[in-house]
């Protein structure tokens, strides 16, 4: 049902009418092929996809790719998604690749290309979409994301941490663009969470989520040849075709950092441009220019200018929940939530209470209070302010739910309250919110529940 109604809403954008609109949905949502899979080894997984696809599918080479896809491989598995406008996507060992949006008019070359690399070595090709508007493709990464100025791009990510290089075109690239950047943008927003890659063989890290990227330098070739041996199978020296990343256990190697010790940001000479081009992988997208599936996809665009719409714009790939393992990943700033004044009623009685929270990354230190405010309806009538407990988090697992019973208010008004708070994730930041609630006993009972936005 979502593809008929992405379908539709394209052909409408597209000014097609109501009644043809929904034809053209109803005849081609089930076969909302945007690409195919390529050069598929080892184990990989397809999602579901009710009424195409069963649970837990297995890959093969030439195999349909649809839009909203997820494809995840194995600790030997890799492969290449193929989209419609020639952009291709390779992953390595234990990876999840998410395609989140695929527009595309193939009579003009216009639309816009989304994924998100959830985990894993990744590397892909800008198509014709980016070659006409670079801005038109995003890949997302669990701690930022990367903007595309028509180029090649590898990286890796292990979803707390992420690496991204520029490989640039080369002599067989179809992005005809001899000068392509990425931009890497870190997911706190501002003007420093952003870098501008523009040369081959250059490297940025993002080291946590919140993190803004450190300024570009040069990526050690080992450090290179170890990432894109993931992807291709070669392994890195002594390793083999069965071990991606070169290791005699056939683990992957450790995740590659800038080099050290490099040029200035934005100068320095790579010494192997040659070898970057190699890996960057474009001799693959010339061979791929004229593959048989993608003429034998093109048939499922000819309907409309654009039948393919976007399923998953907005794709959440930070969960909603707050984890214990997340803030602990972080390591520097400090979240705060401005005081937040909640009504509480209930038993003929009427109250309100203020929640007020910070969290200091770098100290590991909490400092929350709530106010109860008894109204109406009480014995006795004021406020009382009490500390919420000031918990490190170095401990802990899954979700951050934090829930105190009976504390005694202090005051004039005394009584007791219970207060349950839980951390959440929006907007692709970790600890945005609180949802929290409160209930008071004294001579009568009030409760209430609000959300505290973060401020900082």
């Amino acid at each position: 049902m979502r593809h008929v109604i992405a379908i539709l809403a394209a052909c409408m954008i597209s000014g097609i009418p109501v009644a043809q609109a929904e034809q053209v949905a109803q005849a081609t949502a089930s076969a909302l092929r945007i690409g195919a899979a390529a050069a598929v080894k080892g184990q990989v997984q397809l999602a579901a996809l009710p009424g195409i696809r069963p649970v837990g599918k297995n890959a093969a080479s030439g195999e349909p790719i649809y839009l909203g896809d997820q494809v995840t491989t194995g600790a030997n598995g890799r492969l290449q998604v193929l989209l419609l406008d020639e952009t291709v996507f390779t992953i390595g060992p234990n990876a999840t690749l998410v395609i989140d949006a695929f527009i595309y008019d193939p009579n003009a070359s216009t639309g816009k290309v989304a994924a998100t690399v959830v985990k894993g070595a990744f590397r892909f090709i800008t198509g014709k979409v980016a070659r006409l508007n670079p801005t038109d493709m995003e890949v997302r990464l669990p701690v930022g994301s990367i903007g595309v100025r028509g180029t090649s791009v590898a990286g890796v990510t292990d979803g707390t941490s992420a690496t991204v290089v520029l490989l640039g075109p080369g002599p067989e690239s179809n992005t005809d663009d001899r000068t392509g950047r990425i931009i890497v943008q870190g997911l706190g927003g501002g003007p420093d969470s952003a870098v501008e890659i523009s040369r081959p063989g250059f490297a940025t890290e993002i080291a946590g989520i919140n993190l803004p990227p450190i300024e570009p330098v040069r990526l050690d070739p080992v450090r290179l040849a170890a990432l894109t041996s993931q992807l291709t199978g070669t392994g890195t020296p002594g390793g083999s075709q069965d071990q991606p990343g070169g290791q005699p256990d056939g683990t992957n190697p450790p995740a590659p950092a800038a080099g050290e010790g490099a040029p200035p940001p934005g100068g320095g000479v790579i010494t192997d441009a040659g070898a970057v081009s190699r890996d960057s992988g474009t001799g693959l997208a010339g061979g791929l220019r004229g593959i048989g599936s993608i003429q034998a996809l093109q048939p499922a665009l000819s309907n409309a200018s654009v039948l393919t719409a976007q399923v998953a714009q907005s794709q959440q790939f930070v969960p909603p929940d707050t984890t214990y393992e997340q803030l602990r990943a972080i390591n520097q700033g400090v979240a705060t939530f401005a005081p937040q004044t909640v009504p509480m009623s209930g038993s003929g009685a009427t109250g309100s209470y203020t929640f007020q929270y910070s969290y200091d990354f770098s100290s590991r230190s909490a400092n929350g209070q709530v106010t109860i405010n008894a109204i109406s309806g009480f014995s006795m009538l004021g406020s009382g302010t009490f500390p919420l407990i000031a918990n490190p988090f170095n401990t802990g697992t899954g979700p951050v739910v934090i829930q105190e019973n009976g504390i005694n208010v202090p005051g004039v008004i005394g009584g007791t309250a219970d207060v349950t708070y839980k951390f959440r994730n929006a907007n692709n930041q970790v600890f945005s919110a609180i949802d929290h609630s409160v209930t008071y006993n004294q001579s009568s009972t009030v409760s209430g529940s609000g959300t505290s936005q973060r401020q900082q």
